[in-house]
């Protein structure tokens, strides 16, 4: 059994986690031209990478146009339906290849997600393999379905992207190489 201790120590380290890596980016990204938007982009599963980026993308220390923007699967956009309504939808049934996504969004992340998060989009099925393939063959990473989501999403409505500064993180090894959708 897991103790109280152990799950608040792991919650604080993906906190933790999560400021570290927008932190990183946002390092990289505040050379960028004044006035410049500059989309950092999240997979939406329980929400804590999302809700922590949006955090750190919208603090005061940041001086450019954040557009923070969550990734879902078609097949699991309870996030998705939420931040639309404005309430969380706490009972869904996911069928996605991105397993890591079937998670539905907590309930802290979420209002962190209403608040701070400027769009959720949503992708095929599809098009995260069609992601799968397009980051192994430029990148030589092999990335599970879930971290392939955002570009995904940019693949689904590239006008939206084009000339525009996008961060992604790929997360995630939860993957059986000979389970490959391709």
């Amino acid at each position: 059994m897991l103790s109280s201790h152990f799950i608040f120590s792991c919650i604080l380290n993906i906190f933790k986690m999560q400021r570290y890596i927008k932190s990183y980016v946002w390092n990289c990204f505040s050379c960028s031209a004044v006035g410049l938007r500059w989309y950092p982009m999240a997979p939406i599963g329980g929400g804590g990478l999302l809700s922590g980026s949006a955090l750190v993308a919208k603090s005061d220390e940041i001086n450019y146009l954040p557009h923070v923007i969550g990734a879902e699967p078609e097949g699991a956009k309870d996030a998705w339906q939420g931040f639309k309504s404005g309430e969380r939808i706490s009972q869904f049934s996911p069928e996605t290849i991105a397993d890591g996504l079937r998670a539905t969004v907590g309930l802290r992340n979420f209002k962190i997600i209403c608040n701070q998060v400027d769009d959720i989009l949503l992708a095929s099925e599809e098009r995260i393999v069609e992601a799968m393939k397009l980051i192994w063959s430029r990148l030589k990473v092999v990335v599970e379905p879930s971290a392939a989501v955002p570009l995904a999403c940019i693949m689904e409505e590239p006008e939206k992207f084009y000339g525009q500064r996008v961060a992604i993180i790929l997360t995630g090894g939860n993957l059986d190489l000979d389970q490959l959708p391709w």
